[in-house]
């Protein structure tokens, strides 16, 4: 499992998450202790040190937070150049942000801090997958 462009680890106690992206599912971890919910998702709280977790599918919907447009690029990502990447601050909870490419369907002329965004999972073509963050 790859996810991304680069490969993850798929025997960790998260890896329930690479799994759910080829859901279409976005996952975070709910401490059951405290309530703290995590993105990504963490085995452990950091709160409270407790491993009492439990997967919580996340929305994906939420206010772009910052984003930049990048015009060079290591060589996995040279056919992607420029590309343009944002962390949006989901609704839920503005504490939990998540990274992903804006949607190639969206206008750069038109982004602005602030618009309604959804993270959602995306498959390469290469069979990997990605965050894109398109619009709601």
């Amino acid at each position: 499992m790859l996810f991304g462009k680069n490969p993850i680890i798929t025997q960790t106690k998260v890896s329930e998450f690479a799994e759910r992206l080829k859901e279409n599912k976005i996952m975070g971890t709910k401490c059951k202790k405290c309530g703290q919910i995590y993105y990504p998702p963490r085995w452990a709280c950091a709160k409270c040190l407790t491993e009492e977790n439990e997967w919580v599918e996340l929305s994906g919907e939420g206010k772009l937070a910052t984003f930049t447009t990048l015009n060079v690029g290591g060589t996995k990502f040279e056919k992607d150049i420029p590309y343009t990447v944002g962390i949006i601050e989901l609704k839920e909870d503005q504490n939990i942000k998540i990274m992903g490419w804006i949607s190639n369907n969206i206008d750069r002329e038109n982004l602005e801090v602030g618009m309604d965004l959804k993270a959602v999972p995306k498959t390469l073509e290469d069979d990997k997958i990605t965050i894109e963050l398109i619009k709601v």
